[in-house]
């Protein structure tokens, strides 16, 4: 079944971006990130748009990479990982527990790389993708845990591109956390929404007025239950874009 956005469309999108905050000739560094990406891990239509754009923009000169989760049902043996940053420490804001130690791991399939996350609590130990109650705090840790790996020096990229609701707090986290980091302050970020419907808000249960999420708070610790009423697509509408020199 065709996926409901047209990847011509998000291509004409991401090279107007490139056009606007750099030379129209200039190959660029893009990273996906995203929760699903083909063949790695598949549950909805996205992931196999992940594949394509990738791929779409590859062909096109730019050094297109994807980070993600690095699922236990992933096989290792067969996509040749290989550690690429062991113990990377993901900031939490939590006072009890500040970091959740992470390795990310990396392959390539078909000319695009890829790096995977690891972490047994929060991805390998699951049987499934989605549908667990601390989903926010899985993706909160990609979305922070992409932007600390960034800052180790792998792969710096111009361009972060984020998917859905569950990386959209990447570009909330890089207009805040990080505008002032010498690495981070300068990268774009592009969010496109596969799934209008589901925005990230976990926790329903005795939901008021007062638990309004406008976007302009600060994204609540890992381990908060705030971050479960938080809207992750919200962020990336608010936060998304080009970096404005001050």
């Amino acid at each position: 079944m065709e996926h409901p956005l047209k990847k011509k469309n998000i291509i004409n999108v991401l090279e107007s971006l490139i056009a606007e905050s750099h030379q129209p000739d200039q190959k660029l560094k893009i990273l996906f990130v995203a929760v699903e990406a083909s063949p790695y891990a598949s549950v909805g239509g996205f992931a196999s748009v992940v594949a394509f754009l990738t791929k779409e923009l590859k062909k096109r000169g730019h050094d297109v990479r994807i980070f993600m989760p690095k699922f236990g049902f992933l096989d290792e043996e067969k996509y040749k990982t290989k550690m690429v940053c062991e113990g990377l420490k993901v900031p939490t804001d939590d006072e009890d527990k500040e970091f959740l130690v992470c390795n990310v791991k990396t392959t390539t399939v078909g000319d695009v790389q890829t790096y995977f996350l690891e972490n047994q609590e929060y991805y390998e130990l699951r049987a499934n993708v989605y549908s667990y109650s601390d989903d926010p705090t899985r993706w909160a840790l990609l979305s922070r845990g992409c932007l600390e790996f960034i800052k180790t020096g792998d792969f710096v990229p111009n361009i972060i591109h984020c998917h859905d609701w569950h990386t959209g707090i990447v570009a909330n986290y890089l207009k805040t956390v990080y505008k002032k980091d010498p690495i981070l302050r300068d990268i774009a970020s592009v969010f496109t929404i596969h799934n209008l419907a589901i925005q990230g808000i976990q926790d329903m249960n005795n939901f008021s007025e007062m638990d309004f999420d406008d976007g302009k708070s600060p994204v609540a610790s890992l381990f908060d239950p705030t971050l479960n009423k938080q809207n992750f697509m919200k962020r990336g509408i608010i936060y998304s874009g080009i970096p404005r020199k001050s």
